[in-house]
């Protein structure tokens, strides 16, 4: 047998245990407890669906995903929140994921979910949490907020929050502008009307490859899904440049998929295929080469190949992870199951935002269609005359503390109200923006700077 064909059979070994130890690694990360955690309801006994991302030790951030993800979601930011010393719980809502659902003839609404929160706060020993949310996931944040202020830790953030009929009925705060009731957009007056036997039926058309719609496929958006089929092997400033108009939303409303610059840095495990091993008369590169040697070219030539050969499999590792990752994050998503809520189908929701008295901050995209900036400005302006009306109503019982225009602002009132930041050029999926995302979440991390991070101690007896 020839060199050069014993050559080639030995690299024929070599590489098909490399590419299967990269599907291996990325199911062993995605397999792992933290991403899988299920715990029972003390009262219910429905099983609840969590996962934990982040550094395990951090302050605790409950997330809150937008219609159509798992708890998987928040995968994409695991090396950001550990960067942070943040530990992002994503908690699968009753029906969705691997939790259970409510049971048949309960018709348990948001104002239920802060149970689940704080089942999971006991189980982990989390005495305190920020609250972060996307889309359809602000309804619940700001249950939770209202049901658990004492325990919730700095502002609410609202990434494109969704907001349910119910909340743009006029209400008794007067502001200068007026009141949009009714001003939904079109397709989602359609939603409340069609038949919910209807939606439930379309549910495994709605979720066709994360990427469904309400209306057929145009030439555009066909163009759109190729670009994004191609961006794993695009160069960054490629993939930068296309962060914009890759991002899609489940039935146009809410889901997106995030880009995966959080996975560049995912460590690879190394398996005992991938161990480096000597070939019989190869070259070395040792300590002992000198620009003289004669074969420090080759040895050069043959460690680029072999740092070549590293990048492609971590290239083939980022890529296949970033894909496993979105069909874990959307798999028995369930969309309709929140779209009843959030449309209100069967009841609203139980709660005003108004009544929430935490800070909120809202980070909107001005070319959002799903949620429309002037619906966000008008509940805004009635959140923060709700907030004065609280602050100098408790001021009155406090004589040598007068009311001031700023002091119900002032974030250790706690009195709420709520601030609008508006990112021009920017539509509803931001939670799909890793620069949205490292700015919500580093101002998130700096709340709990001094802080004991919100755990329960552990006393030890000598």
């Amino acid at each position: 047998m020839s060199d050069a064909r014993r050559m080639r059979m030995y690299d024929e070994d070599v590489e098909m245990p490399r590419r299967d130890s990269v599907a291996i690694a990325v199911m062993d990360f995605l397999k792992a407890p933290r991403l899988c955690r299920k715990i029972r309801h003390p009262r219910t006994g429905r099983v609840i669906s969590f996962s934990e991302v982040g550094d395990p030790e951090g302050a605790a951030v409950f997330v809150c995903v937008g219609m159509g993800l798992t708890r998987y979601a928040t995968v994409f930011y695991d090396e950001l929140a550990t960067t942070l010393r943040l530990r992002l719980i994503t908690v699968d809502r009753p029906g969705v994921g691997d939790s259970e659902p409510y049971p048949p003839g309960d018709r348990s609404g948001p104002l239920s979910w802060p149970e689940d929160v704080q089942t999971i706060c006991e189980h982990l020993g989390v005495t305190k949490f920020s609250l972060f949310a996307h889309s359809a996931g602000a309804v619940y944040a700001l249950a939770t907020a209202l049901i658990l202020p004492q325990m919730v830790n700095g502002k609410v953030h609202l990434l494109a929050p969704w907001i349910p009929p119910s909340q743009l009925e006029a209400v008794a705060h007067p502001t200068a502008s007026a009141s949009p009731a009714g001003a939904l957009p079109r397709s989602q007056r359609l939603l409340r009307i069609l038949p919910a036997s209807i939606l439930r039926a379309a549910n495994s058309t709605f979720v066709t490859n994360g990427s469904a719609s309400l209306k057929p496929g145009s030439k555009r958006q066909m163009q759109q899904q190729k670009q994004q089929r191609e961006l794993s092997t695009s160069p960054p400033a490629t993939r930068e440049r296309a962060d914009k108009h890759r991002r899609e939303s489940l039935m146009h409303m809410d889901q997106c998929m995030p880009t995966p610059h959080s996975l560049l840095n995912y460590p690879i495990p190394v398996t005992k295929a991938d161990s480096p091993t000597p070939r019989p008369n190869s070259l070395v590169l040792s300590a002992t080469a000198s620009p003289m040697d004669p074969g420090l070219a080759l040895a050069s030539i043959a460690l680029n190949a072999a740092e070549h050969a590293a990048q492609s499999r971590h290239t083939e590792f980022t890529s296949q992870l970033t894909l496993r990752t979105w069909d874990l994050a959307t798999r028995d998503s369930n969309p309709v199951t929140d779209l009843l809520v959030c449309l209100e189908r069967t009841r609203d929701i139980g709660f005003r935002y108004t009544d929430v008295n935490r800070q909120v901050v809202i980070t909107h995209g001005a070319d959002d269609r799903r949620v429309p900036l002037a619906n966000v400005r008008w509940l805004a302006d009635q959140m923060n005359v709700r907030a004065r009306a609280n602050y100098v109503e408790s001021a009155a019982f406090q004589p040598l503390r007068p009311p001031s225009r700023e002091g119900w602002a002032d974030p250790g009132t706690s009195r709420g109200g709520c601030e609008v930041r508006v990112l021009e050029g920017e539509g509803h999926g931001l939670m799909a923006s890793a620069v949205v995302m490292g700015d919500v979440l580093t101002e998130i991390a700096g709340y709990w700077v001094g802080q004991d991070r919100g755990r329960v101690r552990k006393w030890s007896v000598a």
